[in-house]
């Protein structure tokens, strides 16, 4: 599995251009995979990021229940 990063847009399109993003996949000697993803919306990247903390914090207490319960 790829693992994004994400880069905000450095700058606006000039009028009339679209925010496409463009990426660049890259891979190890030990295989792992990511893709770097660039002229992302700050606002998008900001949401990652923030879906990213809040499912790591899900993960840490399911752990702390798991290892109460036992």
């Amino acid at each position: 599995m790829l693992s994004p990063i994400l880069q905000p847009m450095s700058r606006k399109p000039a009028t009339g251009g679209r925010l496409e993003p463009t990426g660049k996949d890259h891979r190890d000697a030990a295989g792992n995979a990511w893709v770097v993803i660039r002229g992302v919306h700050p606002n998008f990247v900001a949401a990652v990021e923030a879906a990213r903390a809040g499912a790591a914090a899900q993960v840490q207490r399911v752990a702390a229940t798991n290892t109460q319960s036992t």
